[in-house]
């Protein structure tokens, strides 16, 4: 179906239900969409929607309202062939009600997306998690069961959501083992500043691997970085990235992180996001030479009393101050 999230085309929901285990999971959206929809659905006298979406939820025994994901989650195989009749080149959000990935999501479902994006090459298909370890273990999957000439599609943008900087120093050792022709951190909604230089040899030991032998960080702070690039690769084991070694400005190294994705939290009960966690993020990806993609933004306003300001979520690019109007994004090769 059509969306309003402005870096994709459609939304494909083959699966339904979730489970909160990250920080960023406290408000959050799709629980509330679900919820709602659950409710309409009733309304409606559509059974089947009722049905499927009551099984993912909990629900009050004394209103009969639902409260939360109940830790299932159903799928929707019959949505499959939707991406088969779409003519044209779609960019297709996989799954905004549920997390691919999860630990209830079984591998011969996913193998069964996979069949979907491989039959479909004229779309690009993102996929975010939360789980990237569940991720990682359906690549050894794949290797041992795909038959096909190659186990991870082209076409596919992997993303790996975290809104801390202990979730993104957990995420991106896991993250850089993931085949994708894309690899990416969705930092929404952002709680906290994240310092990428952090990540470190002894937090991430395999983060880069150089041809030359030596090991370190590249994301950023390496002493190249005029000489980094908007480069990716499409395979794994490419060297072929544009950066340097800190020691000696070898230019090949392995692995690397291709696109960040970064905004605030909204809906109700939204927590603080700072502006200047927002602009640390943007710098840091020019630094490196990686795209950044800024979603949403907590700005401030005059109150309704005299001398206060209120915050609120702008998502109008335009509406952005001039240094944060910053939407790049990495294109697959053709």
């Amino acid at each position: 179906m059509p969306t309003g999230i402005p870096y994709c085309d459609e939304v494909l929901n083959v699966q339904a239900g979730c489970t909160k285990i990250g920080s960023g999971c406290k408000n959050c959206w799709a629980e509330r969409m679900t919820i709602r929809q659950n409710g309409m659905a009733k309304i409606r006298g559509d059974q089947d929607k009722w049905s499927a979406y009551s099984s993912v939820l909990s629900y009050n025994t004394a209103t009969g309202k639902a409260t939360g994901w109940n830790g299932n989650v159903v799928t929707f195989p019959e949505r499959l062939n939707i991406p088969l009749k779409w003519r044209k080149p779609r960019t297709i959000f996989v799954n905004s009600m549920s997390d691919t990935f999860h630990e209830k999501a079984p591998f011969e479902f996913i193998y069964k997306i996979w069949n979907m994006i491989f039959d479909t090459p004229r779309h690009t298909y993102l996929l975010f998690t939360k789980r990237p370890e569940r991720a990682l273990d359906f690549c050894h999957y794949m290797a041992a069961y795909w038959r096909g000439p190659k186990a991870w599609p082209d076409n596919v943008q992997f993303f790996v959501s975290a809104s801390t900087q202990a979730e993104v120093d957990k995420a991106v050792p896991i993250l850089l083992q993931i085949p994708a022709a894309v690899r990416g951190l969705s930092l929404e909604p952002l709680l906290e500043p994240i310092d990428f230089g952090l990540i470190s040899q002894i937090s991430c030991p395999t983060l880069v691997e150089w041809t030359c032998g030596h090991k370190g960080v590249a994301f950023v702070g390496d002493k190249f970085p005029a000489r980094r690039g908007f480069g990716g690769a499409k395979d794994w084991n490419d060297p072929g990235y544009q950066t340097c070694c800190a020691d000696c400005g070898n230019e090949q190294y392995k692995m690397n992180i291709d696109q960040i994705i970064v905004g605030c939290e909204s809906g109700p009960n939204r927590r603080p996001c700072n502006i200047e966690w927002v602009e640390s993020i943007v710098e840091q990806c020019k630094e490196a030479g990686v795209c950044c993609y800024v979603k949403q933004l907590e700005l401030l306003k005059t109150g309704k009393k005299a001398h206060t300001l209120s915050s609120y979520v702008e998502t109008d690019f335009n509406k952005f101050q001039a240094h944060l109007r910053v939407r790049q994004w990495q294109r697959k090769e053709s």
